[in-house]
């Protein structure tokens, strides 16, 4: 499924250059849009990752 660019425009604005939390919103919707089905872990995986890298700074 594509992801709607101006959703994607939005999301950059409103992080507004935070890199972990403009990639862990980027990799949310991109799964979201995936419609996988398989929430919980993946988003306790994703905000570990996330988490992490802002750890980092």
């Amino acid at each position: 499924m594509a992801i709607n660019k101006r959703v994607m425009k939005k999301i950059e604005e409103l992080a507004n250059g935070d890199s972990a939390l403009l990639g862990f919103l980027r990799a949310l919707i991109t799964y979201e849009a995936e419609g996988s089905g398989r929430y919980k872990k993946e988003y306790e995986d994703m905000l570990k990752t996330y988490a992490e890298k802002e750890g980092e700074k």
